[in-house]
Order: C-alpha cells, then sequence, then structure tokens
C-alpha cells in the first residue's frame, strides 16, 4: 500500500519483498501446524485462509506491475483491493486465534488476561493503523480528508483508546509477564504518547479542517510504520508467553504420565518374572497362588496372599504376588487420587471460569454500562448542541441583518451630520462675514452721518451766506430806491444815473428773488439732511442691533458647528460600533456553524459508538455464557 503511493518505491519495494517473504514462512508454517490438530473448527477456516492468501499473491502481482508506473497513471482500485482482501484475511486470522484460544482456555482458564492482552493489543494495532493509512492516503493524494473519514477517524480513535486502556488494565496487574509489561509500557510511550501522537495530532487538525498536510508521504510513513511495530510487539509478546505457559503445563503433564505408566509397567514386570520363577521351581503351591493372582487380576484386591510368610521360592512367590497387589492398589489408589485430583482441578477450575467470568463481567460490564452511558448522555448534549448552535445561527442572522440596517442607518446618519456640519460651518462663516459687513455698514453709515452733518452745518453756513446776501440785495434794492428818487429829484442830470438805478434794482431783486429760491433749497437741504441723520442714525442702531443679533447667531452656530463636530464623532463611532457588531455576529454565525458541524458529527460518533457498546455488551454476554458453559 505505502509503495503504490511514493513517488520513488524502489527503497521501500525492498522492504516489501522482505516483508512478503516473511509473511509467506509464517503461513506455511501455520498451514502445518494446523493440518495436524483434530479440531473440526480448523478445516473451513483454513480452507477460507488459502483462500486468502491466494487473492493476496495475486494481487501482489497487480500492484507489483502498477509500482513500475508513474504515479498519475497508477490504478488507484488495486491499492484499495490490497486494504479490503488484507483486511478480510486478517478477519479470518482473528477467527483462527479465537478458536485456538478457545481451546486454550477449556485447558487454563488462568490464561484468559493473556488472550485478552493479545486480541485487544492486536485491535488496537490494526484500529490505530486503519487511521493512520486514513492520514497517508489523504497525504499521498495531497487533499484533505473528507466528512466521512473524519466521523470515521473519530470512531475508530474511540474503539482504539478502549480497546489499548484493556491492555494497559492487564499490564498494570502483579502476575502480568515482566516481558509484556515491558512491551505495553514501550508501545504506550512510543505509539500512544510522545512525539508520535503530536505529529499525528497536529496532521490531523490540519486536515481534518480542509487543510492539506504540510508532510511528504515518507515523512509520514516513516513514523507510522516504526511506531506500529510496537503495538505489534505487544500482541507477539502476549502469544510468546502463552506459548511459554502451554509448554510448561505440557512437560508438567507429560512428566505426570510418564510416572503413572512407569509404575503400572514395573509392578506387573516384576510379578511376572517372579510367576515364571515359580512355576519353574514348584507345581504343587502355585494353583492356590494362582487362584489368588487370578482374583487379584480381576481387581480383586481384598484377597490374602497364602505363602507370604514362607522363605522358599513360594514364598518369593507369595511376596511378589503381594508386591503386585500392593502396587496395584497403590495404583487404584493413585488412580482414585489422580481421579479426584483433576475432579478438583476440574472444579477448581470451573470456579475459577466462574470467577473470573464474574469479575469480567462486572469490569467490563461497568465499563460498558458507562461508556452506554457516557455516549447516550453525549448524545443528548450533542443534540443539545445541534439545537443551540441551530438557535444561535438563526438569531445570530437576525441579529447580523439587524446590525447591516443598523449600520447603513448609522451610515445615513453619519453622511447627514456630516453634510448638516459643512452647512453649520457655510451659515457660521456667512453670519461671520455678514457681522464684518454690518460692522463695516455701521462704520460707512457713521461717516455717512458725519458727512451729512458736515453737510447740513454747510448748508446752515450756505444759509448764513444767503441770509447776508438777501440782506446786501435788500440794502442794493433800498439804495437803488434812494438812486431812482435822487435822480428823479436831479431832473435831465439824473436820467442816466436813474437808469442805473433801475438796472441795480431789477438786479437786486433779481438777487432777493435767487436768494429767496436758494434761500427755500437750502432749507428743503437742512430738513432733508436732517432727516437723513436722523434716518442714518436710526440705520446704525439698527445695524449695530443686527450686528449684536449676528454675533449672538455666530456664537450660537459655533457652539452648533462644536455640538454638531461631535454628534458626527459619536456618529462615526457608533459605525464602527455597527461595523464591529457586524463583524463579531458574523464571527458569532460562523462558529456557530462549525459548533452545529461538530455537534452534528458528535451525535453521530455518540451514536456509533452506542452501537459498538450494545455489540460488545452482545459479545460479552456470548463470552461469558460460553465460558460458564465450560
Amino acid at each position: 500500500m505505502s509503495a503504490l503511493n511514493a513517488e520513488d518505491p524502489a527503497t521501500l519495494m525492498a522492504t516489501v519483498r522482505t516483508e512478503r517473504a516473511t509473511v509467506d514462512r509464517a503461513l506455511d508454517a501455520a498451514f502445518a501446524n494446523l493440518a495436524k490438530d483434530g479440531n473440526p473448527a480448523f478445516k473451513p477456516l483454513v480452507t477460507k485462509l488459502r483462500g486468502d492468501a491466494d487473492v493476496i499473491k495475486s494481487l501482489r502481482q497487480q500492484a507489483d506491475r502498477n509500482i513500475g508506473l508513474p504515479v498519475a497513471q497508477r490504478d488507484p482500485n488495486v491499492g484499495k483491493g490490497m486494504d479490503v482482501d488484507g483486511q478480510k484475511m486478517v478477519a479470518t486470522l482473528e477467527q483462527l486465534s479465537s478458536v485456538v484460544e478457545d481451546e486454550i482456555l477449556l485447558y487454563d482458564a488462568t490464561l484468559a488476561p493473556l488472550i485478552t492482552a493479545r486480541a485487544m493489543s492486536w485491535a488496537a494495532r490494526s484500529i490505530g493503523g486503519s487511521n493512520g493509512l486514513m492520514i497517508k492516503m489523504a497525504v499521498g493524494a495531497g487533499r484533505p480528508l473528507t466528512p466521512e473519514e473524519v466521523k470515521t477517524f473519530i470512531i475508530n480513535d474511540a474503539r482504539t483508546d478502549f480497546a489499548w486502556n484493556l491492555v494497559r488494565d492487564i499490564g498494570k496487574r502483579a502476575n502480568t509477564p515482566l516481558d509484556l509489561k515491558r512491551a505495553i509500557d514501550n508501545a504506550q510511550e512510543t505509539f500512544f504518547t510522545g512525539a508520535f501522537k503530536q505529529l499525528r495530532d497536529d496532521q490531523l487538525r490540519k486536515i481534518a479542517n480542509g487543510q492539506k498536510s504540510d508532510l511528504t508521504f515518507d515523512q509520514w510513513n516513516g513514523p507510522l510504520s516504526v511506531n506500529l511495530v510496537h503495538v505489534s510487539k505487544v500482541a507477539l509478546t502476549a502469544v510468546d508467553a502463552l506459548s511459554e505457559t502451554a509448554a510448561a503445563t505440557r512437560v508438567t503433564a507429560e512428566r505426570m504420565l510418564l510416572a503413572y505408566g512407569a509404575a503400572l509397567v514395573v509392578s506387573p514386570g516384576t510379578s511376572l518374572a517372579a510367576l515364571l520363577i515359580v512355576l519353574r521351581r514348584v507345581t504343587g503351591p502355585l494353583s492356590q497362588l494362582t487362584r489368588v493372582m487370578t482374583d487379584v487380576s480381576g481387581g480383586n484386591l481384598t484377597v490374602d496372599v497364602p505363602g507370604a510368610e514362607r522363605r522358599d521360592e513360594i514364598g518369593a512367590m507369595a511376596q511378589a504376588l503381594l508386591v503386585f497387589k500392593e502396587s496395584l492398589f497403590r495404583n487404584a489408589q493413585m488412580e482414585a487420587d489422580a481421579k479426584q485430583a483433576r475432579q478438583a482441578a476440574e472444579d477448581e477450575r470451573r470456579r475459577g471460569m466462574l470467577a473470573l467470568a464474574d469479575q469480567f463481567e462486572v469490569a467490563v460490564g461497568g465499563i460498558i454500562g458507562g461508556v452506554s452511558t457516557a455516549s447516550g448522555a453525549l448524545h443528548q448534549t450533542a443534540q443539545k448542541m445541534t439545537t443551540a448552535a441551530q438557535l444561535t445561527l438563526s438569531q445570530s442572522t437576525a441579529v447580523s441583518a439587524a446590525a447591516e440596517q443598523a449600520s447603513g442607518n448609522v451610515v445615513m446618519v453619519a453622511s447627514s451630520a456630516e453634510e448638516l456640519g459643512a452647512s453649520v460651518g457655510e451659515i457660521s462663516r456667512q453670519v461671520e462675514q455678514s457681522a464684518h459687513m454690518s460692522t463695516t455698514a455701521v462704520a460707512e453709515a457713521l461717516r455717512t452721518g458725519d458727512v451729512i452733518k458736515d453737510l447740513s452745518q454747510a448748508a446752515d453756513r450756505i444759509g448764513d451766506f444767503i441770509g447776508m446776501i438777501s440782506t446786501i440785495a435788500s440794502q442794493t434794492n433800498l439804495l437803488a430806491l434812494n438812486a431812482t428818487i435822487e435822480a428823479a429829484r436831479a431832473g435831465d442830470a439824473g436820467k442816466g444815473f436813474a437808469v442805473v438805478a433801475s438796472e441795480v434794482k431789477q438786479l437786486a431783486s433779481q438777487t432777493a428773488k435767487a436768494t429767496e429760491e436758494i434761500e427755500s433749497q437750502i432749507s428743503a437741504i437742512q430738513a432733508t439732511t436732517q432727516q437723513a441723520v436722523r434716518v442714518i442714525e436710526g440705520v446704525c442702531a439698527q445695524i449695530q442691533r443686527m450686528a449684536e443679533v449676528a454675533s449672538g447667531i455666530s456664537a450660537a452656530v459655533e457652539e452648533q458647528g462644536v455640538a454638531t463636530g461631535e454628534i458626527v464623532r459619536n456618529v462615526d463611532q457608533a459605525a464602527a460600533g455597527t461595523r464591529s457588531v457586524t463583524a463579531h455576529i458574523a464571527d458569532v454565525a460562523r462558529t456557530a456553524d462549525e459548533t452545529g458541524a461538530a455537534a452534528g458529527q458528535v451525535l453521530d460518533a455518540s451514536a456509533a459508538l452506542t452501537d459498538q457498546a450494545h455489540q460488545l455488551e452482545a459479545q460479552m454476554q456470548r463470552f461469558l455464557a460460553t465460558v460458564r458453559a465450560a
């Protein structure tokens, strides 16, 4: 299997060929030994095992041809076929092992712990090896594990831990062989803990969560193969301990059998020799001894032997017959004692088997009950986790939608607040500009008022001048009138003067009229100027009030600008908060989804564990029934 996935399988193939030769020799030896055993249960299993071996040998040829091709062109079905048929062959070997172990238990029930250690350590190695192979195939293909593979891996891990814990319990017993204890401790340190366990867990976390392994095929296959050997060593050590114990039991039994046989053979031999001597030397007294011997040989060991007190050959014959009788008596007694001992041993073995069955039922039954209870609780917890995860996912989805809507609203508010801030800033600028213009207008109005006041004063001065001109015109007119009167008095001599005086009078009249007109206009100008001064003063007052109002508005706008800026900052923080809430809710939803998936896997694993516990309980009950029936 490893060579089929390796880029350069040349190095692996040398090891594969060596292992194939070892397996073939072991199978040949097993077939030879099984052929000598008369147990009828072996025959169909041996036939099936031969068929499995032939299938494997045929697949070897296909694998060798496939290995010669580039990795991309190799047929993956060859590897799958070897895996499936290899598992079938291992299952057949396990059935044969069970038959052999059952036969061993019939002769010596005290070997049950060693048999359990062998079976459970091999189960741990086989199931743990399957998980290692699963990782190996994923690493070789450069892919993560599928959800179905993850589920199978979890179930296999639970089964491996259960089997290995039974092995470790046996290793802690005082009567467990030292070599087996050392093998168990070594496997615990190398495969189930330590650097390899860390490497396996690291790779599992990656490829079970959708990632690819960062190891090459050889970087995983090397440590896996080396450390699986330590687990296999436990099973082999348990088998060696079984063989040594069985051999010791066999030697003891053979010695006892030889002792009994010698006793039975020596006594008749001695009697026969004595009888031949008597027949040669004495004929008369033999008839009585013959009858006694007939009785003794018929099993009557209560008959008296006559002539035992004699010193001749007859006496010797009688003594020999007496010895023969006593030997037969001792043999019968020994046979009775042996039968009683066998019965006592059988009773003791049966009591031991029953006690062992009771202990096994209490220990393993308690474990199975605990596993069933735990798996039931785990199943309920997983269901609750699944329900809670679904509810959390639903609620988090709703919260996420609400948070997204709130985030959108907050963004809109933030945008509006920013626009409001810009508007407030523009208003503040306009108000400041208005205040500045109001101040400028007040100054200009004040200057205009001053100019108008100056104009009013100039008009007053012009009025004064007009008054003076009017006075002068009146006086001129009066003088012209006087001149006219005087010219009239002068007669002809004064005519020319009268003409001049008349013209001066006209000019004075025109001047007076013009002066009146100018005075009227000046009065109007003065009235208008005074009204303009009052209006400008009112305008200045209004502009000053407007400036004060604008200043108040400017201060209020500044405060509103500060408040708007604070609103914008708070809205930005709220927007950031809603975005953070949305992100966290999304994380919660994703975590809830992952939790739901994990809970589903736990639910499936707990259901599988419950089924395994029920199957194990059924097998245990069948095993206990067999033990108690024996």
